[in-house]
Formats: C-alpha cells, structure tokens, sequence
C-alpha cells in the first residue's frame, strides 16, 4: 500500500480539510467545521477489518507524535484480532470504578470514622482489646468484600443478609455485634449529616433484615453446671 506523505505539525496547524497522515495506514486527521466557523481536528485510524473508523484523539489535546505512537500499537493490536477501542474504553470503565470506590464513603470507612469519633470521646475503656482492634477482626474473619467496600448510601438490608446470614445460624454473639455497631455507625453518621437521611438497613427489630435473615440460630451460652456430686475429685 501506498502512503501519504509524512504530515508535519506546521501542516497539522493548518489544515483546513481531511487528509491522511502518513507513517501508519489508514491514519488520518478528521476536520470538521463547526457552526461558528471553527475547526475541530480528531486523529482517526480506519479499522477495514473491523469495517469500522477508530477515534483516537482530538487534536491538540494529542499531539501527531502521540497519534503516530497510538495508531502504530493499535494497528498491531487490529492485525492480532483486538478491538482496541474497545480495550480502551474496558480500561477506562475499570480505572473509573477503582477510582469512585477510592473516593466512596464506604461501609470500612464509616466503622472506623464512628470508632474514631468515640474513642476520642472516651466511650470504651475494653482493657484488652480495642474497638479498633476487635473490628479489624470482624473485617478479617466475618465480613466479605462486597459489604466492606460498599458505598454507605448504597447498603441495604440484603447485602447484610447475603454478608452474614450463614454466620447468623451457626454463630450467636460475632453477627449480632456486627449489625449492632453497624446500626450505630448508620444512624451516628446520618445525625451527622455524613450520609443523607435514609431507612437503617441494618435494622432488624421491625425492619426488612429482620425478615430475610434466617429464624434458625445457633445454640450459645455457657455448658450446664455440673451438680457438686458429680463433680471430679
């Protein structure tokens, strides 16, 4: 195939019509004129065999070095049977949701911002462990990613439910310790105006967790006493 003649950027500030870049095949800089008589330019490779036009940036946000440099790695990508578009805007859409989970008030960082305020209250005065302490264990051991990471306003009682409903049956005091902190963590950070106001989904008493967790419990408390005349000598 026969290419264009490698454009230069003196070129690329003055043009004023579609025209093909050179250096990559199918590498063309786009011009469309706008209605106030202005000019946007966008660096577009065509896909033929995608039978498609790849938009690789607009101009001059990127500059022709970086559009040669793009369109070179996607047409390798193109001729080894990858959508790059597509790769890149799976790429964007991942970095997105890490990032909003980065910034997300999340369920973590409201327990310890609650733990927080009332250890600096002088609210606890546990001997042996910490709130801090005791909730790194729940984190650790009982409670699974996806209520952790949880944005707080996106909790509801089923979250909680499909979190701990295993732990509900077969343990008694850990989930009930949980949900009870959880509760006062949610109504300390609406009073606070942290979160807006919403139902606390970690009710259980006349709220919707106490209908979806299971009625089955595990047996707790103490072994029976033995009668003194059983007792071993």
């Amino acid at each position: 195939m026969r290419l264009s003649k490698t454009m230069t950027e003196r070129q690329l500030k003055s043009l004023s019509k579609t025209t093909a870049c050179g250096v990559v095949p199918g590498l063309t800089v786009k011009v469309v004129k706008l209605k106030d008589g202005t000019v946007s330019k966008y660096f577009i490779l065509r896909a033929t065999n995608l039978n498609k036009v790849l938009t690789l940036g607009q101009y001059p946000e990127m500059s022709l070095s970086q559009a040669f440099a793009k369109a070179k790695l996607w047409k390798e990508k193109l001729n080894a049977g990858i959508d790059p578009a597509l790769e890149e805007k799976d790429l964007k859409s991942r970095l997105a949701k890490k990032q909003k989970l980065e910034n997300a008030f999340t369920y973590e960082k409201l327990i310890y911002q609650w733990i927080e305020f009332n250890d600096k209250r002088g609210r606890w005065k546990n001997k042996h462990k910490t709130k801090t302490q005791i909730w790194e264990g729940f984190f650790r051991n009982h409670i699974p990613e996806e209520l952790r990471l949880c944005p707080v306003t996106d909790l509801t009682p089923e979250i909680f439910c499909e979190a701990l409903s295993e732990k509900w049956k077969t343990m008694v005091d850990t989930p009930e310790r949980i949900l009870g902190d959880s509760r006062q963590a949610i109504d300390w950070a609406i009073r606070s105006e942290i979160i807006p106001p919403m139902l606390n989904p970690a009710l259980i008493k006349n709220g919707k967790l106490g209908d979806l967790l299971p009625l089955e419990r595990g047996s707790g408390g103490h072994e029976p006493a033995l009668l003194p005349k059983r007792m071993p000598f």
